[in-house]
């Protein structure tokens, strides 16, 4: 399951880093119409690991013994990749900031759940889609707020 979890996140942090790159430019407004994509494959990711988890193991599964460290750690290590893709997209032409500021905060927050997930001790599907999900929500947000301010052409 580490070899999954450290692939998955891996591999979604790369082709969020290409959006992110993509984002910069005026006609990569295009990431808006991913959002129903992303959307579908996090409630299928969701149903999926809730179906290959045992009814009387769901609770258990779910929670977790690390839940607050996850969701401390995913925000804290995504500052840094945050901050190098603001760095790198701020001469960008973005015409959406927005938006554009979501994709970074997506990017990098993948990227620190790939990091995460070397460390993490949790074994199950349905905590890695839970928790680490809720946590890469909550930098995402934050980066859309500051990327519509700061991203502006």
């Amino acid at each position: 399951m580490l070899l999954v979890r450290w692939v998955l996140t891996g591999a979604l942090a790369l082709v969020s880093i290409r959006e992110a790159l993509g984002v910069a430019r005026p006609e990569g407004a295009r990431v808006l119409r991913l959002w129903p994509l992303v959307a579908g494959a996090a409630l299928a990711m969701l149903i999926s690991a809730h179906v290959t988890t045992p009814a009387e193991g769901r609770q258990t599964a779910a929670v977790g013994k690390t839940i607050w460290t996850c969701l401390a750690a995913i925000p804290v290590l995504s500052v840094l990749p945050v901050g190098a893709l603001y760095w790198a997209l701020r001469r960008g032409a973005t015409t959406a900031p927005a938006p554009a500021g979501a994709v970074i905060g997506l990017a990098g927050s993948w990227a620190a759940a790939a990091v995460q997930a070397a460390y993490c001790i949790e074994p199950g599907p349905l905590f890695l889609v839970t928790w680490y999900s809720l946590a890469i929500m909550g930098v995402m947000i934050v980066s859309a707020a500051i990327g519509a301010r700061n991203l502006r052409w």
